[in-house]
């Protein structure tokens, strides 16, 4: 259901393999592309994109007056049934097809692979029988009572190596913001996963309103310290740190507990270059290999005696 009326937009993918005929000629023809880039020193297209203007057809919700416009009509002709809430419009939107070599190189990989593997099936007829009634081994079909690769079925995939559109009806963005704008969804796609598997959001142990939304708000506050997290340590750098060395750097570094003369001593262990620049980030100062646990808690502002002691009574 299209809500452009309450100013929302889309940018999706679009499954040019399904369009119509005239489409599927103009994505693929190389004569049309608004920008190319080649190789160094070669004829080879490295990376192209162009725009092709298209429509859409949508859904939008029908005005009070629309409705009531339905109801008199329906009267007049005495039809019956349930008045639509909706109505169809044709939308106008912007197709942006991009191609990239390396793309290309990845799509050949991964069909190759997926061919060898179909050539090894092949000598179990029986199996693969029933995964073909599942949707499976889309690059076979059956002759007679056998099976084979479908060689045209391959070809045709060939052609569409490397080429990836995207569809907006914001007309006014390039091909680059749309890919930019596009490309979020990997990240919203990966915080909900960090979520559910690094900070264990779900399942949830808890019952009551008031423990779920508490558990619910420690997980997104966490996820949002990380985020942030990756904000400062990738500033001004072309290496993004990931989720998971950050947690890695935070969870493994630990500090063991000597004592000397009476006097407890921190020395640190498995402290990563990792924990180094996020303690850096912080603001705390580097660690020494041997402090006091006042002298540690000058350093990182960290009262870690109390909890030293809160455990060593509890246990």
């Amino acid at each position: 259901i299209y809500l452009s009326d309450k100013g929302h937009h889309f940018v999706i993918s679009y499954t040019l393999k399904k369009s119509n005929d005239e489409l599927k000629a103009l994505a693929l023809d190389n004569d049309t592309w608004d920008k190319v880039k080649y190789e160094s020193n070669s004829n080879i297209i490295s990376y192209a994109s162009k725009r092709i203007s298209h429509k859409v057809t949508a859904k939008v919700k029908m005005s009070d007056e629309e409705i009531e416009e339905e109801k008199l009509k329906r009267a007049d002709i005495k039809s019956r049934g349930r008045l639509p809430k909706y109505k169809e419009v044709e939308v106008p939107a912007v197709i942006h097809i991009t191609y990239d070599e390396r793309r290309a190189k990845k799509d050949y990989h991964d069909r190759m692979v997926s061919i060898l593997k179909l050539q090894e099936k092949l000598k179990y007829p029986s199996r693969i029988d029933s995964e073909m009634r599942r949707g499976q081994n889309q690059w076979l079909k059956k002759s007679g009572s056998n099976f084979e690769l479908d060689d045209e079925k391959i070809a045709e995939a060939e052609k569409w190596d490397g080429i990836y559109a995207i569809i907006t009806d914001r007309q006014e963005l390039t091909t680059e913001e749309v890919a930019s704008i596009y490309g979020g969804q990997r990240t919203i796609e990966e915080s909900f996963r960090i979520l559910k598997s690094d900070l264990e959001a779900r399942p949830s142990f808890v019952w009551t309103q008031d423990h779920i939304i508490g558990h619910f708000t420690l997980c997104f506050l966490s996820l949002s310290i990380i985020r942030y997290m990756q904000y400062l340590l990738s500033k001004g750098s072309d290496n993004a740190i990931t989720e998971e060395r950050i947690l890695t750097a935070v969870n493994t570094t630990t500090a063991v507990v000597l004592s000397s003369k009476g006097t407890k001593i921190l020395v640190p262990n498995n402290v990563s270059q990792d924990f180094i620049d996020i303690a850096a980030q912080l603001g705390m100062k580097k660690l020494e290999k041997a402090m006091t646990f006042v002298r540690f808690r000058t350093l990182t502002g960290l009262h870690l005696e109390a909890n030293y002691n809160f455990l060593r009574e509890f246990f």
